[in-house]
């Protein structure tokens, strides 16, 4: 790879922002753990994971064990995330439990390290049941935590490729600021239907949003400040529900957005930051919410915005 993964803080932010889609209460087994293993070694312990368990519990259902799972696996996607070390992979990790319960998948997520001199591949398989709604067998689902080293983090799409259920959409998450142009990173998003990225994390926010832009044309995106912006859309929305009110709509002809940029990193603590280090996150939301209200409206472009020192547009 030829570019840096963000720093962990900026792991930390993620790992803020996506734990306010909930929590669920989730059953974690540690199934297997192999230092200096192999891709065909990760691939049939996977395959191994269902079969049928012959241990019960006191209540006669189905144990989790290392053994077998109840079959109630209901992947819906194969998520792929790129993290910076092992304390973001964990982090990210907690994350992925609160989210199985609504999007179970199988979860890869890659720790890539360059010039390693130690085994090039470890991994950690485990997995998550979840009470199933209208009670059953608990939903579950895989996580897989890789660590590549050497000359292997450079082809992490060979690796994982193996790994994939193959009849299921797969989506690429790389938390902080994508390495646009890095072979690994465009290796990723080759084999991906969907990338998930955040453009509060991008350190150059109109480049990164026009290189998003231009990934729509190769992948499906996801912008995780542009899920966050529902809450605002629904209640700009509502005041022209009424129809007295939605014949004013055509009148509109200006918009002044305000929003607060992120205190400097020494006058905050980063464990209790909503926002990565250095990034203007409400910036990015706002550019988003005044494109989407300009489209709604049918405004047309006369000039574009170009960033001010102070940090607006």
């Amino acid at each position: 790879m030829t570019r840096t993964q963000p720093p962990a803080s900026e792991e930390l932010a993620v790992h803020q922002r996506l734990m306010r889609f909930g929590e669920a209460e989730s059953l974690a087994t540690p199934m297997w753990e192999e230092r200096g293993t192999s891709v065909q070694a990760i691939a049939s312990h996977l395959a191994s994971l269902w079969d049928a368990p012959t241990e019960l519990d006191d209540g006669g259902d189905p144990l989790v064990t290392e053994k077998g799972l109840p079959h109630g696996r209901a992947s819906v996607l194969n998520l792929l995330v790129t993290v910076v070390d092992e304390a973001a992979a964990e982090r990210v990790v907690q994350t992925l439990v609160g989210l199985g319960i609504r999007h179970p998948s199988r979860a890869i997520v890659l720790v890539p390290h360059q010039g390693s001199g130690a085994a090039p591949l470890d991994a950690r398989i485990s997995t998550h049941c979840n009470a199933a709604s209208g009670g059953g067998d608990r939903v579950c689902y895989e996580e897989v935590v890789l660590t590549v080293r050497g000359e292997a983090a450079e082809h992490l799409s060979g690796i994982v490729a193996p790994l994939l259920i193959h009849d299921l959409p797969t989506h690429i998450w790389w938390p902080g600021d994508p390495p646009w142009g890095d072979p690994v990173f465009e290796q990723l998003v080759e084999m991906g239907d969907r990338v998930i990225v955040d453009s509060a994390d991008f350190c150059d926010l109109l480049g990164g949003l026009r290189r998003t832009s231009h990934l729509r044309r190769r992948s499906g995106v996801g912008d995780l400040s542009w899920e966050r912006l529902a809450w605002w859309q629904e209640l700009t929305a509502q005041f022209f529900d009424a129809p007295r009110f939605r014949r004013y709509l055509p009148n509109l002809s200006r918009l002044h957005i305000r929003y607060a940029l992120p205190p400097a990193a020494s006058q905050r603590h980063d464990e209790d930051a909503d926002v990565a280090p250095g990034t203007p996150a409400p910036m990015a939301q706002a550019l988003l919410y005044a494109g989407w209200i300009a489209t709604r409206l049918g405004w047309r472009r006369h000039r574009t915005l170009a960033a001010l020192e102070e940090g607006g547009f």
